[in-house]
């Protein structure tokens, strides 16, 4: 097990990261433990984080902030704080060899991001079933996610943004989700969703106030997606 001495547990606790397990629905040990054995790295707005097929070294939390993580040709997924960035990847814990991040990671927004050595949360994931259970979670809210955009890109254009909104609900109240963003996301021109926003706003079903996308109707969009 990776120890966790009594003065680095003292050191979390005094610091104005100690709460943010309950923010980031992490369990509290685990959380001391992460920062244990990790550092924390704030980030300009459109800083690259890591590239594609570049070497996997780090897990990465996010503490505070939105990452967008793409392809060559499209936005795969943001993820905001309690999420996790590398943790998916199968990693073997006798490798000597890193692997490969299979996308591009950028901040979309200044950021706070705990930077953990990918083979030092290997060995947590081991022996800590606290670390394996977030990973799993982590794995699963992923997948789930890139499964279902798929699974709707062949219906209409009405159907892939509800979908869409609904799945990012935590993302609506801030003005992160650019047309553009958006568009990128559901693989629909920008012209395209600004159309079907407009729509919406004036049949009352959402309101758009300085970026910020607020759903008023949200038994209609969920009707769109109910098949």
């Amino acid at each position: 097990m990776i120890p966790t001495s009594k003065a680095i547990c003292m050191k979390i606790i005094k610091s104005s990261y100690h709460n943010l397990y309950s923010l980031l629905n992490i369990n509290q040990l685990l959380w001391i433990n992460l920062c244990s054995i990790g550092v924390i790295e704030q980030f300009k707005k459109n800083a690259e984080i890591f590239a594609e097929n570049s070497n996997a070294d780090f897990v990465y939390i996010v503490i505070e902030g939105c990452i967008c993580l793409y392809s060559k040709t499209s936005i795969v997924d943001l993820v905001t704080y309690g999420d996790s960035i590398g943790t998916t990847i199968n990693y073997e814990e006798e490798s000597d060899h890193s692997q490969e991040y299979p996308l591009n990671a950028k901040t979309i927004t200044p950021s706070k991001l705990l930077k953990i050595p990918i083979k030092m949360y290997n060995q947590l994931i081991y022996t800590n079933p606290e670390c394996a259970r977030y990973t799993m979670i982590q794995f699963r809210k992923k997948m789930n996610f890139i499964q279902n955009m798929k699974c709707f890109e062949k219906y209409s254009v009405e159907v892939r943004l509800a979908n869409f909104l609904l799945k990012k609900t935590e993302l609506l109240s801030t003005n992160l989700l650019t047309k553009k963003i958006i568009g990128q996301c559901t693989g629909m021109s920008c012209e395209t969703v600004i159309r079907q926003l407009s729509v919406w706003r004036k049949k009352n079903i959402i309101e758009i106030s300085s970026k910020k996308i607020k759903i008023n109707n949200i038994i209609f969009l969920e009707k769109l997606i109910s098949f």
